[in-house]
């Protein structure tokens, strides 16, 4: 029962070679499955849809990926859209981070909630995205990872944003913004609606290079867009 995509597409790039050809854009859709526990406007089972722009290490193709569901969403009706946007920096960036950021929480262990705390040794970045609202008080005053970001990874981001200026796409730069898994890199992004109730994303994704290499085939930067079908999930487009 599958929890996403992405994985899926990426062992079938591994196992036929489609980088053979360049670059490619791919997609998907289908029913997709929750192992937490289900919540308001969360449900166990739910449709997804998704795109991979895999093969190009240019921010060019982070700036695609965000361009297409920013329309996509505008194209079926959504206007009250925000876009958020973070750059994750390099695993070197975020291993250093994390260590930095391990020590302060450790520090304030028993300030945190109780999710939190299951969080310090597992994933500590996840916590930067708490939604408890002391905790998010005292993360106010915690490190933040544009501190721990290279040069490289700085340009990269500052790039990112000038495309999106030239796209007219709005954005917000939401330095606490983390995606769920582990492998991702660099940019990460969420586009959230007022009119979907206590799930306010409808689309969420960025960027991760090591995923197809972690999967047995070659170092491959990858690109990735997901969003749901509210048919099946009251959070609407994800």
């Amino acid at each position: 029962m599958r929890p996403e995509g992405t994985a899926s597409v990426a062992r079938s790039i591994v196992q036929h070679g489609l980088l053979n050809n360049g670059p490619q854009r791919l997609w998907y859709r289908g029913p997709m499955f929750r192992y937490e526990r289900p919540q308001a406007g969360r449900q166990r089972q739910f449709h997804q849809i998704g795109v991979e722009f895999v093969g190009l290490a240019s921010v060019i193709s982070d700036a695609e990926v965000i361009s297409i569901a920013w329309n996509f969403l505008k194209d079926v009706g959504l206007n009250d859209l925000t876009l958020e946007i973070n750059s994750l920096g390099s695993n070197e960036d975020r291993n250093i981070f994390k260590e930095e950021l391990k020590d302060w929480l450790t520090q304030r262990f028993d300030l945190l909630d109780e999710d939190s705390q299951k969080r310090i040794d597992v994933n500590p970045l996840r916590i930067l995205d708490s939604k408890n609202n002391s905790t998010k008080e005292l993360l106010s005053e915690a490190p933040s990872l544009k501190d721990f970001l290279s040069n490289e990874s700085k340009t990269r981001f500052d790039y990112l944003q000038e495309l999106l200026d030239n796209l007219k796409i709005p954005y917000e730069i939401n330095n606490n913004l983390v995606r769920g898994l582990d492998y991702y890199s660099h940019t990460a992004f969420e586009i959230t609606s007022d009119h979907l109730g206590s799930q306010a994303t409808v689309c969420g994704g960025g960027r991760y290079d090591g995923l197809i290499s972690e999967l047995g085939g070659g170092s491959s930067p990858l690109d990735w867009l997901g969003y749901w079908d509210g048919k099946a999930d009251n959070s609407c487009w994800r």
